[in-house]
């Protein structure tokens, strides 16, 4: 799948991930060069453009693996080709960023206990994104539907999103680390190649076991039109 739609991967996680972290770095060092008498109008249009990238990156992973599930996987299954336009209209946004931000805050809290809990915690929740597109369920019935599957196959869980996550992690942590004296130019496009391998890797992944533990543990009134088991 990664291979078979790589273009339309690389420039969604292009706005998802590249552009948010440009956006961010460049108003920051705008923000610190400001002097204290330096004009408030500037100001305000930096502190806006890091709300606005910041609103692009809560839409994060769960949101990534929501939208890989209805513009890559769908279409890698059933053939049918879905514009983009398509895809981010059909998309139930309003809970996939409800669920976004709750897992974010979730398995961050997690992450903040001796970390192990927040990869715990991410285990249970990170196959929401599919489960919302392909079930189309409210937010709070999605988180328990999600924790339900995870439940069911902890060893898939734990092979195909943890330690994946775990990577991803470390490697945005090392890549911050590494590269924050070789300028933002150089750190904006690793984090886009990371992004479109790893995060788009680790969203796929998602996917595929999201489907899979659904359709081992189908609902009583299933939505037509979605994929398969695999």
């Amino acid at each position: 799948m990664l291979l078979h739609s790589f273009v339309r991967i690389a420039g969604v996680a292009v706005v998802f991930f590249a552009v948010p972290a440009l956006v961010i770095a460049a108003t920051e060092s705008i923000i610190s060069s400001i002097r204290p008498t330096g004009s408030v109008a500037v100001f305000g249009v930096a502190i806006a453009a890091i709300l606005v990238a910041g609103t692009l990156r809560i839409l994060g992973p769960i949101a990534y693996a929501a939208f890989l599930d209805r513009a890559v996987a769908a279409e890698y299954v059933d053939g049918h080709h879905r514009s983009l336009g398509e895809v981010m209209r059909t998309l139930p946004w309003r809970t996939l960023v409800a669920a976004d931000l709750g897992v974010t805050l979730i398995v961050g809290v997690g992450l903040g206990f001796f970390v192990i809990p927040g990869f715990v915690l991410y285990g249970l929740l990170g196959l929401i994104g599919p489960v919302v597109v392909q079930e189309r369920r409210g937010l709070s019935s999605s988180f328990r539907r999600t924790v339900g599957l995870a439940r069911r196959a902890p060893a898939l869980v734990t092979l195909l999103v943890v330690i994946p996550f775990a990577f991803d992690e470390l490697l945005h942590a090392l890549i911050a680390e590494a590269l924050h004296s070789y300028g933002l130019g150089v750190e904006v496009l690793v984090e886009w190649v990371v992004a479109i391998v790893v995060g788009g890797t680790l969203g796929l992944l998602e996917v595929a076991l999201a489907t899979e533990l659904m359709a081992r543990s189908p609902l009583e009134a299933a939505v037509p039109g979605r994929l398969g088991p695999t």
